[in-house]
C-alpha cells in the first residue's frame, strides 16, 4: 500500500510540475517573454499610439512607420533625429526585408507558380549558384527560407553612400563591393 501512495504522490507532482510547466509557457509566449509588448489592445490605433510613446521614452534616431489593413494604408508616422524623415527617405533595411520576402516567396507557393522542395537553382536565370564541394541541388526555397542551406555571404553588408548608385543584384550576389571593412566581397 505504501509503494502506491508513492506512485500516486510522484505521479500528482508529475502532474502538477506539468500543469505550471505548460502555464509558464503559455504566459511567456502571449506575453512576449520578457519583453513588454507595445500594446495588448489589437488595433492600428493603440499600435501607433504605443508606438509613439515607446518612441519618444527611448528612441535615438529616425524611423518610418506605416500600418496596412486588408492591403490598405491606414496610417504613415515619421520621427526624425536630424535631417527630416518622410515617405520618401531611404533606409537600408537588411534583413528587415526577410519577411517581405518570405511573405512573396509563399505567395507564388501557393500561386503553384513555386515548389518548396525543388532546387532553387531550377528558378534562377540571372545568376547561378556557384560551384563548390557541395551538391547545390540540395539547396532548395525551404531550406533558403529556413536559413538551412548552408549558404553564407559574410560579408556584412555595409550599404552605400548616399546618391552612389548600388551594384546590381547579379554583381552584388558575385561580388560584394559594399562588403564590411576587410572583408573581400
Amino acid at each position: 500500500m505504501k509503494t502506491f501512495k508513492n506512485i500516486l504522490k510522484h505521479f500528482a507532482i508529475t502532474i502538477l510540475a506539468i500543469v505550471l510547466w505548460t502555464a509558464f509557457s503559455v504566459t511567456g509566449t502571449m506575453r512576449g517573454w520578457w519583453h513588454e509588448p507595445i500594446t495588448y489592445e489589437e488595433s492600428i490605433e493603440a499600435f501607433v499610439d504605443g508606438t509613439k510613446n515607446r518612441i519618444n521614452e527611448e528612441f535615438v534616431g529616425n524611423y518610418a512607420l506605416a500600418t496596412f489593413s486588408n492591403g490598405i494604408l491606414e496610417s504613415e508616422e515619421f520621427h526624425s533625429e536630424g535631417k527630416p524623415v518622410d515617405r520618401n527617405t531611404v533606409f537600408q533595411v537588411a534583413s528587415l526585408s526577410k519577411w517581405i520576402s518570405a511573405v512573396g516567396v509563399m505567395k507564388l507557393v501557393e500561386d503553384g507558380k513555386l515548389q518548396l522542395d525543388v532546387p532553387v537553382s531550377t528558378y534562377l536565370s540571372r545568376w547561378k549558384l556557384p560551384e563548390n564541394g557541395f551538391d547545390n541541388n540540395q539547396v532548395t526555397v525551404r531550406r533558403l527560407l529556413s536559413h538551412t542551406a548552408g549558404l553564407t555571404d559574410g560579408l556584412g553588408y555595409s550599404g552605400f553612400e548616399p546618391r552612389v548608385k548600388p551594384q546590381s543584384l547579379e554583381e552584388s550576389l558575385t561580388r560584394a563591393s559594399d562588403a564590411d571593412e576587410g572583408i573581400s566581397g
